[in-house]
């Protein structure tokens, strides 16, 4: 078990170790590796800032169908600040407002 540990750690999970060409899939040959393998993927994904955003953006969501249509404006907010010309709108009505 440790051989296969030191391999996933160091090729990946696509070593030729872990290959089985019979079956044409992977196998870990014990179920730690597999959970180790799942975790740490699963560790790299939670710290990537796409990913978090994507389940904020999800939240905001279902908050707003279910609990208050107020948690839409988070949407609107973003949509202003991916598109230019909102932004300029904005700008503009501030600078107004001032």
């Amino acid at each position: 078990m440790s051989d296969a540990r030191i391999v996933l750690a160091v090729e990946g999970p696509y070593s030729e170790l872990f290959y089985d060409k019979e079956y044409k899939s992977f196998n870990f040959y014990h179920f730690i590796v597999k959970f180790e393998y799942y975790w740490t993927s699963l560790s790299f994904l939670i710290q990537s800032g796409g990913f978090i955003f994507a389940i904020q953006y999800l939240c905001f969501s279902l908050q707003g169908m279910v609990q208050s249509p107020v948690f839409y404006s988070f949407h609107l907010l973003d949509v202003i600040e991916r598109l230019p010309t909102l932004k300029d709108v904005i700008r503009s009505v501030t600078m107004n407002i001032e």
